[in-house]
């Protein structure tokens, strides 16, 4: 462990990988040299190289202590406006990890929830959704201001059942274009439009029923989030009835 974190110290990205690698590996939250690193590992964060801030803020996320995430939450905010993508990603899943340890930083990481849902990258949406998913799971208050942002995800959810999207044919898994995606985007609509009637999203959720290939699993994975939403957000009688028949078709396969 203290060859590991004199390697971090290293100057070299090939050291510093083969450290944080190790460090994944052999400790965890609980390791009492964890500490050690601190201060290396907020350094790297901020790191010019993107590859050793990647590494960093994976760390974070995967074996950081409640304390080193107080300490380093800063640090990876800051990284949500970076105009690396990939760095953005990687501190969407760090923040991700660190609320859940740390709940009373969900308002520092709230502030900035604007930034995610401005994102147009795939992946980076993708990590985004889930960190604004953690952050309405632990403060529900957070749901009513950025109800704005409904119409958006609502077309953007569109596009990719009607297929006509950015996202090129890369993203098509089995005649479902970006499952993981949508997916990502009800479960997020699930909690903006609760016990609200948008008749947009019922006729979506209606039309996503209509056209998803229903005989492949990538399909039937975005299908069962839109049962989900539907019992969720208490829709309106039609389209629950559509709800209970995929349900029905999912118990006789």
């Amino acid at each position: 462990q203290m060859t590991c974190i004199n390697l971090l110290a290293s100057s070299s990205f090939l050291h510093k990988r083969l450290a944080y690698l190790a460090l994944s590996t052999l400790m965890d939250e609980n390791s009492e040299l964890l500490l050690l690193t601190s201060n290396t590992i907020k350094n790297d964060i901020d790191n010019s190289n993107p590859y050793i801030s990647a590494c960093a803020l994976r760390a974070i996320g995967d074996i950081c202590s409640s304390d080193m995430c107080r300490d380093a939450a800063p640090n990876v905010i800051k990284c949500l406006s970076n105009s690396n993508p990939y760095i953005q990603k990687k501190a969407c899943l760090a923040l991700t990890k660190i609320i859940e340890r740390c709940p009373e930083l969900v308002d520092s990481v709230s502030e900035n929830l604007n930034l995610i849902f401005e994102y147009e990258n795939n992946g980076l949406m993708i990590s985004g959704l889930q960190l604004i998913i953690n952050v309405f799971k632990i403060e529900k208050s957070y749901i009513e201001s950025n109800k704005k942002y409904i119409q958006k995800l609502i077309k953007i959810l569109k596009d990719l059942s009607n297929c006509s999207t950015i996202y090129g044919a890369e993203y098509d898994f089995e005649g479902t274009l970006d499952p993981f995606l949508q997916v990502k985007i009800i479960e997020v609509l699930s909690y903006l439009c609760k016990d609200m009637n948008n008749d947009k999203l019922n006729n979506l959720l209606a039309s996503i029923t209509t056209n998803t290939n229903s005989n492949k699993n990538p399909g039937n994975a975005v299908l069962y989030e839109v049962v989900k939403t539907i019992f969720f957000i208490n829709g309106n009688d039609d389209i629950k009835e559509l709800a209970v028949n995929i349900l029905t078709k999912f118990m006789n396969s």
